[in-house]
């Protein structure tokens, strides 16, 4: 540029601002309306950069007409220095709905603390930038319009429903610390692009929507009070995290594809403490519910200190799942796909019922994970789970792919042992308890051996020679020198012979016949009913152990 058209450009510059900011608008063909209040004359002067002055208006004084607002939103941006317009209303009333209606501004609109006695409606518009401050107590609806900047709806009281349809935003949709009030009154984003996010802090309790939105990079909704309801439908990027009070909470993701979910759960939805570990369940409330549907998710994260109901249904993780905190008190996965699955400190609460898994592929799931998740096995797992017993199969051959032969082993034993809590057959269960006990199910052949080595040790001491006596017949009676008759003497080895050690094994150990257990006998009722109880403990154990090293007990 030359020195001479510079020197013109400041000239222009100067007489507009010195005429005023209508006359350098006209510069380019725009007529500024003609205000009829104070609030209207503030806000034209104000329009390019004027001080703006708050002082509370009344009466007469505070109307601003809808159709003003509109003229004054056609002004252009400054023809000398490009910069856009402000249409700043301040502590203003609109006597009449606000209707924008076919608007083409590039000015920034701020509403600040202004009365409204009917609805706000936006549609078919571009606009440049929508600033909202202060209470607003009429529906909001903003429809098909195109904002080159972004929205804002600041520290006030929300007492009417709120809906952004068919509307994109180049910068960040913003809610601060922003009160919702009325059961009915809730948020609603649908085929929004919000490619910079949407992001909102309430102190109150918020029912928001987000649908049908293909390009929002980010939600972020952080609630401080109980009840409130998020729903995310068909949204198709972006990650979420969702911040709020645990008691009534509800959570739904419905046929979203998502870079990542982070739901954390804690009381008054504060997220200072990081998202380490729950706080304990607030008093006086229903347990939050999370539902995820038909949906395509990287990763998710919840942490909460109990979740009373959690369905995940038809989705499929790309990367990890992460639970923190108890249990849910009921839960169930159909048709889902898990790269990794992690329980962080599982407990289960009183009205934990086992969780319901159905189409979920546990081989691949058990190939890609390691089985530890951190407080909860592989095995607590499955134990927690509404039994399965292709999941426990599953398991077992991925331990037994990677070697370990024992993990492999205590998967087999707590499938049996689920098994047997199901069983309603009392002989039933009194035999898998015995075959748990002796053999853990065949893949403990070794328990028996050592019962029976036990027991011939106990008959070793329980049989001593002065509780037995020979089955040999006495023999007669010879007559003496005297002519009196007396027994005839045994020969040492009649007296020898006996071992306590080899009659307890050969009365311990069925089949096979040492030759000892016939030729002594108790002499006494309490060594004979112990004999009794030897030998079905011999058979008893001896029967397990040929079963288990035989493969008949798998």
């Amino acid at each position: 540029m030359t020195r001479a058209s510079k020197f013109v450009s400041l000239c222009l510059l100067c007489t507009g601002l010195a005429a005023g900011p209508a006359d350098a608008a006209s510069l380019t063909g725009w007529v500024a309306p003609k205000p009829k209040s104070l609030a209207e004359q503030r806000i034209l002067e104000t329009l390019y950069g004027g001080p703006p002055r708050s002082a509370p208006l009344t009466g007469k004084d505070a109307v601003v007409r809808p159709e003003f607002l509109r003229k004054v939103l056609g002004a252009p941006s400054d023809p000398i220095t490009a910069v856009p317009p402000v249409v700043r209303v301040h502590g203003s009333t609109f006597p009449s709905a606000l209707v924008l209606d076919g608007i083409r501004s590039a000015a920034y609109l701020k509403l600040e603390d202004c009365t409204y006695t009917a609805a706000i409606s936006i549609s078919d518009s571009e606009l440049k930038d929508l600033k909202i401050s202060g209470n607003v107590g009429v529906p909001v609806s903003i429809e098909t319009t195109t904002f080159s900047g972004g929205l804002s709806v600041l520290s006030g009281k929300l007492t009417g429903k709120l809906s952004v349809k068919n509307s994109s935003f180049s910068k960040e949709v913003y809610f601060n610390d922003l009160t919702v009030e009325g059961n009915d009154v809730d948020i609603l984003f649908d085929a929004v692009r919000a490619p910079q996010g949407i992001r909102g802090t309430f102190p109150g309790r918020v029912v928001i929507t987000v649908q049908a939105s293909d390009d929002v990079n980010g939600l972020s909704i952080i609630s401080r009070d109980p009840g409130s309801r998020i729903f995310l439908n068909r949204m198709k990027r972006g990650r979420v995290f969702v911040g709020t009070d645990p008691r009534g909470a509800n959570i739904s993701v419905n046929s979203s594809s998502l870079d990542g979910l982070t739901i954390l759960l804690t009381e008054g939805g504060l997220v200072d403490d990081g998202l380490d570990w729950p706080d304990p369940m607030p008093p006086n409330g229903e347990p939050p519910d999370i539902a995820v549907w038909s949906s395509d998710i990287a990763t998710m994260l919840i942490v909460s200190p109990s979740v009373g109901y959690l369905t995940v249904t038809d989705t499929k993780f790309l990367k990890s799942v992460e639970l923190r905190g108890p249990l849910p008190d009921i839960a169930r996965f159909a048709q889902v796909d898990f790269k990794s699955l992690a329980f962080v400190g599982a407990t289960r609460s009183p009205k934990f019922t086992p969780m319901v898994w159905q189409g979920v592929d546990f081989n691949s799931l058990f190939a890609r994970k390691q089985e530890e998740h951190a407080g909860l096995t592989a095995v607590g797992l499955l134990n927690a789970i509404a039994f399965n017993a292709d999941a426990y199969a599953a398991y077992e051959r991925y331990r037994s792919s990677v070697g370990d032969k024992e993990g492999a082993d205590e998967v087999f034993v707590e499938r049996k042992r689920r098994e047997r809590d199901l069983d309603g057959n009392i002989a039933s269960k009194a035999g898998s308890y015995l075959s748990d006990w002796l053999i853990r199910f065949g893949r403990a052949p070794e328990r028996s051996l050592v019962a029976l080595f036990a027991f011939a040790l106990l008959g070793a001491v329980v049989f001593n020679i002065d509780h037995m006596q020979s089955t040999k017949p006495k023999p007669p009676k010879q007559p003496s020198s005297s002519g009196l008759l007396r027994p005839q003497r045994l020969e040492p080895k009649q007296t020898t012979d006996y071992s306590p050690v080899w009659y307890s094994i050969d009365t311990l150990v069925p089949i096979i016949d040492f030759g000892v257990a016939g030729a002594w006998t108790p002499k006494t009722p309490r060594t004979t009913a112990y004999l009794k109880l030897h030998i079905a403990a011999g058979w008893l154990f001896a029967t397990f152990a040929v079963a288990a090293v035989s493969g008949l007990i798998k």
